[in-house]
Formats: C-alpha cells, sequence, structure tokens
C-alpha cells in the first residue's frame, strides 16, 4: 500500500498518462491525414474530370468548325485535321466524336472520288499541256 504513495507509482502513472496522450493524438493524426489523401484524391479526380470535359468540348468545337469549313480548306488539310480531332477524341474516350469524325472521313472520300474536279487534284495533262479549268 506503500507503493501507491510512492514517487516510482507517480512516476509510472506519468508515463502510461504520457503514452495514452501520444497514442490518442497519433490516431487522430492517422484518421486525419486519411481524410486528407482522400480529399485532396477526390479534388484530383474532379480537376482530371474537368480537363477531360474541356479538351472533350474544344475537340467537339474544332469538328463542328472543320466540318462548317471543310469545302474552304480542301480536302487534303480537311482530312489530316480530321485524323488529329480523331485521334485527340479517341485518346480522351469520346466514341462519338470518333465515329463522327470517321463517317465524315469517309463522306468526304466518297464525295472526292465522285467529284474529278477537287482542287486538291492537279489537273489532267494532255500532250505534254496542262488543262485548265
Amino acid at each position: 500500500m506503500d507503493f501507491l504513495y510512492s514517487p516510482g507509482f507517480g512516476g509510472a502513472c506519468a508515463v502510461l498518462a504520457a503514452a495514452i496522450a501520444f497514442t490518442g493524438a497519433w490516431l487522430s493524426t492517422r484518421q486525419r491525414r486519411r481524410a486528407d489523401d482522400a480529399a485532396l484524391g477526390e479534388a484530383a479526380k474532379q480537376r482530371e474530370q474537368a480537363r477531360r470535359a474541356e479538351a472533350t468540348q474544344q475537340c467537339w468545337d474544332r469538328y463542328v468548325w472543320l466540318v462548317d469549313h471543310a469545302d474552304e480548306i480542301g480536302v487534303r488539310l480537311t482530312t489530316g485535321l480530321l485524323g488529329r480531332i480523331t485521334d485527340t477524341a479517341a485518346a480522351l474516350g469520346d466514341r462519338d466524336l470518333v465515329e463522327f469524325s470517321r463517317q465524315f472521313t469517309l463522306e468526304l472520300f466518297a464525295a472526292t472520288s465522285a467529284d474529278p474536279s477537287t482542287p486538291d487534284q492537279p489537273p489532267e495533262v494532255d500532250n505534254g499541256r496542262q488543262e485548265t479549268r
């Protein structure tokens, strides 16, 4: 019974109280760190989704512009730009835009092959002379 009143017991209780306080602080810090990591991960995911949405919208804007101006810029440039749009859309995972751009490319080739007077093809040569159209 004298041990309960001794300085050794007081020191042991102080060490025990410090260990309990340390464990509580450590658990709280660990839990807070996990919550912060989850919040950072969610914020990064939202930023990535916003970036992808913006990039997809830019692809659609470029596609609409290209379709509207295809007759003004020529077949070669149009198909080259369509290829870039298709590649970017495929990388972003936009299957609709990929399909639309491929379909427009096919229609453009079909229209070009049906019309022999496309501006990107050189004029036909007859006896060493070029015909003008």
